[in-house]
Protein backbone atom coordinates (compact mmCIF):
# COMPACT_ATOMS: atom_id res chain seq x y z
CA UNK A 1 0.00 0.00 0.00
CA UNK A 2 1.40 3.21 -1.18
CA UNK A 3 1.30 5.76 2.00
CA UNK A 4 3.32 9.42 2.90
CA UNK A 5 4.51 10.54 6.31
CA UNK A 6 5.72 13.94 7.36
CA UNK A 7 8.37 14.07 9.36
CA UNK A 8 10.49 17.27 10.34
CA UNK A 9 13.98 17.37 8.56
CA UNK A 10 15.61 16.47 11.86
CA UNK A 11 14.07 13.68 12.59
CA UNK A 12 15.06 12.03 9.43
CA UNK A 13 18.62 12.86 9.86
CA UNK A 14 18.42 11.08 12.92
CA UNK A 15 16.56 7.93 11.93
CA UNK A 16 15.83 7.33 7.93
CA UNK A 17 18.45 9.24 6.77
CA UNK A 18 20.99 7.62 8.31
CA UNK A 19 18.93 4.12 7.91
CA UNK A 20 17.70 3.69 11.55
CA UNK A 21 13.94 2.72 11.88
CA UNK A 22 11.69 5.46 12.96
CA UNK A 23 9.21 4.88 16.32
CA UNK A 24 6.84 7.14 17.64
CA UNK A 25 7.71 8.92 20.47
CA UNK A 26 4.52 10.52 22.01
CA UNK A 27 6.43 12.37 24.51
CA UNK A 28 8.41 14.48 21.67
CA UNK A 29 5.42 15.57 20.41
CA UNK A 30 4.58 19.16 20.86
CA UNK A 31 0.94 18.70 21.53
CA UNK A 32 1.66 16.53 24.54
CA UNK A 33 2.57 20.10 26.38
CA UNK A 34 0.37 21.79 24.33
CA UNK A 35 -2.19 23.45 26.53
CA UNK A 36 -4.91 22.62 24.05
CA UNK A 37 -5.00 18.97 25.13
CA UNK A 38 -5.06 17.27 28.23
CA UNK A 39 -2.70 14.93 28.35
CA UNK A 40 -4.18 12.59 30.24
CA UNK A 41 -7.30 12.36 27.41
CA UNK A 42 -4.66 12.41 24.83
CA UNK A 43 -2.51 9.77 25.75
CA UNK A 44 -5.83 7.36 26.57
CA UNK A 45 -6.67 8.31 22.31
CA UNK A 46 -2.63 6.71 21.62
CA UNK A 47 -3.23 4.25 23.62
CA UNK A 48 -6.56 2.83 22.63
CA UNK A 49 -4.81 3.38 18.98
CA UNK A 50 -1.95 1.04 20.22
CA UNK A 51 -4.84 -1.42 21.41
CA UNK A 52 -6.49 -1.73 18.43
CA UNK A 53 -2.88 -2.41 16.14
CA UNK A 54 -2.14 -5.01 18.63
CA UNK A 55 -5.31 -6.67 17.86
CA UNK A 56 -4.77 -6.81 14.52
CA UNK A 57 -0.73 -6.72 13.52
CA UNK A 58 1.62 -8.51 15.38
CA UNK A 59 4.22 -5.83 17.69
CA UNK A 60 7.27 -8.19 18.40
CA UNK A 61 9.42 -5.41 19.60
CA UNK A 62 6.81 -3.87 22.32
CA UNK A 63 6.29 -0.31 20.74
CA UNK A 64 4.08 1.36 22.75
CA UNK A 65 2.26 3.90 20.20
CA UNK A 66 2.04 3.43 16.66
CA UNK A 67 3.33 5.62 13.45
CA UNK A 68 0.76 8.03 11.29
CA UNK A 69 0.92 8.36 7.93
CA UNK A 70 -1.62 9.56 5.58
CA UNK A 71 -3.47 7.06 2.99
CA UNK A 72 -6.07 9.22 1.56
CA UNK A 73 -5.53 12.98 1.35
CA UNK A 74 -8.52 15.83 0.15
CA UNK A 75 -10.35 12.56 -1.05
CA UNK A 76 -7.38 11.27 -3.14
CA UNK A 77 -4.61 9.08 -3.04
CA UNK A 78 -1.79 11.36 -2.98
CA UNK A 79 1.08 13.76 -2.11
CA UNK A 80 -0.14 15.73 1.08
CA UNK A 81 1.48 19.06 1.23
CA UNK A 82 2.40 19.56 4.68
CA UNK A 83 2.06 23.32 4.33
CA UNK A 84 -1.40 24.00 3.65
CA UNK A 85 -3.97 24.59 6.43
CA UNK A 86 -4.90 20.74 7.11
CA UNK A 87 -1.76 20.41 8.38
CA UNK A 88 -0.90 23.98 10.27
CA UNK A 89 0.10 23.47 13.81
CA UNK A 90 1.33 20.00 13.37
CA UNK A 91 4.79 21.14 12.70
CA UNK A 92 7.35 24.19 13.87
CA UNK A 93 9.81 23.01 11.35
CA UNK A 94 9.89 24.92 7.90
CA UNK A 95 11.91 21.99 6.68
CA UNK A 96 9.54 18.82 6.16
CA UNK A 97 10.22 15.53 4.54
CA UNK A 98 7.60 13.56 3.03
CA UNK A 99 8.57 9.98 2.56
CA UNK A 100 6.72 8.04 0.11
CA UNK A 101 6.42 4.28 1.30
CA UNK A 102 5.34 0.91 0.76
CA UNK A 103 4.13 -1.24 3.02
CA UNK A 104 2.09 -4.06 3.36
CA UNK A 105 -1.52 -4.18 3.91
CA UNK A 106 -1.66 -6.43 6.82
CA UNK A 107 1.21 -4.29 8.81
CA UNK A 108 -1.51 -1.44 8.53
CA UNK A 109 -4.67 -0.19 10.24
CA UNK A 110 -6.39 2.34 7.96
CA UNK A 111 -8.96 5.11 9.88
CA UNK A 112 -10.84 8.10 9.60
CA UNK A 113 -8.87 11.34 10.57
CA UNK A 114 -11.21 13.36 11.31
CA UNK A 115 -13.49 11.19 13.35
CA UNK A 116 -10.13 10.25 14.91
CA UNK A 117 -9.73 14.20 15.55
CA UNK A 118 -12.98 15.05 16.62
CA UNK A 119 -14.23 12.04 18.70
CA UNK A 120 -10.73 10.50 20.16
CA UNK A 121 -8.55 13.05 20.85
CA UNK A 122 -11.18 15.10 22.26
CA UNK A 123 -12.52 12.12 24.61
CA UNK A 124 -15.73 12.00 22.98
CA UNK A 125 -18.15 9.68 22.03
CA UNK A 126 -18.87 9.17 18.63
CA UNK A 127 -22.67 8.25 19.52
CA UNK A 128 -24.67 7.04 16.50
CA UNK A 129 -28.50 6.59 17.75
CA UNK A 130 -30.55 7.52 20.11
CA UNK A 131 -30.64 4.14 22.56
CA UNK A 132 -26.45 4.94 22.32
CA UNK A 133 -27.13 8.31 23.85
CA UNK A 134 -29.23 7.38 26.49
CA UNK A 135 -27.08 4.45 27.93
CA UNK A 136 -24.26 7.03 27.59
CA UNK A 137 -26.04 9.74 29.52
CA UNK A 138 -27.67 7.11 31.68
CA UNK A 139 -23.98 5.10 32.55
CA UNK A 140 -23.82 4.40 36.37
CA UNK A 141 -20.48 5.75 36.93
CA UNK A 142 -17.07 6.94 34.94
CA UNK A 143 -16.13 3.68 33.79
CA UNK A 144 -18.82 2.56 32.47
CA UNK A 145 -19.20 5.77 30.08
CA UNK A 146 -15.44 5.39 29.63
CA UNK A 147 -15.94 2.04 27.93
CA UNK A 148 -19.20 3.49 26.07
CA UNK A 149 -16.63 6.08 24.50
CA UNK A 150 -13.77 3.72 23.87
CA UNK A 151 -16.31 0.92 21.88
CA UNK A 152 -18.10 4.00 20.10
CA UNK A 153 -14.16 4.50 18.67
CA UNK A 154 -14.58 1.85 16.74
CA UNK A 155 -16.83 4.30 13.67
CA UNK A 156 -13.01 5.52 12.72
CA UNK A 157 -12.17 2.37 10.69
CA UNK A 158 -15.93 2.81 8.68
CA UNK A 159 -13.44 4.83 5.84
CA UNK A 160 -16.19 3.91 3.25
CA UNK A 161 -16.80 8.03 2.68
CA UNK A 162 -13.47 9.02 4.48
CA UNK A 163 -11.94 11.72 2.21
CA UNK A 164 -8.97 11.94 4.75
CA UNK A 165 -8.01 8.78 5.66
CA UNK A 166 -4.71 7.59 7.84
CA UNK A 167 -2.46 4.45 8.32
CA UNK A 168 -1.24 3.38 11.43
CA UNK A 169 1.45 0.86 11.79
CA UNK A 170 4.21 0.06 14.14
CA UNK A 171 7.66 1.27 12.82
CA UNK A 172 8.96 2.92 9.78
CA UNK A 173 11.81 0.91 8.65
CA UNK A 174 13.81 2.58 5.75
CA UNK A 175 13.27 -0.58 3.23
CA UNK A 176 9.58 0.94 3.59
CA UNK A 177 10.89 4.25 1.93
CA UNK A 178 10.67 4.46 -2.03
CA UNK A 179 11.11 8.38 -2.25
CA UNK A 180 12.07 11.03 -0.41
CA UNK A 181 10.89 14.93 -0.77
CA UNK A 182 12.05 17.33 0.71
CA UNK A 183 10.09 20.47 1.42
CA UNK A 184 10.80 24.13 2.63
CA UNK A 185 7.34 25.28 0.61
CA UNK A 186 5.65 21.91 -0.82
CA UNK A 187 4.70 23.94 -3.77
CA UNK A 188 7.46 22.35 -5.79
CA UNK A 189 8.95 19.10 -3.58
CA UNK A 190 12.50 18.41 -4.26
CA UNK A 191 13.25 14.84 -4.71
CA UNK A 192 16.39 14.04 -2.36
Amino acid sequence: MKLWHIMPKEVYDKTIGINKPYICDIFKSKYISDIRYDNEKFQDAYFWMANQLNKKIDNPNNIEYPVWASYKYKGRKQFPNPFDNYFKGFFDSDELIVLELEIDNNQIVLSDIHKWNDFCLNNKPDLKTSEDYENYRNAPNEETRLNIIHKSWHNIFDISKSKYIQACFWELKPENVVRVYQCRNCAHPERR
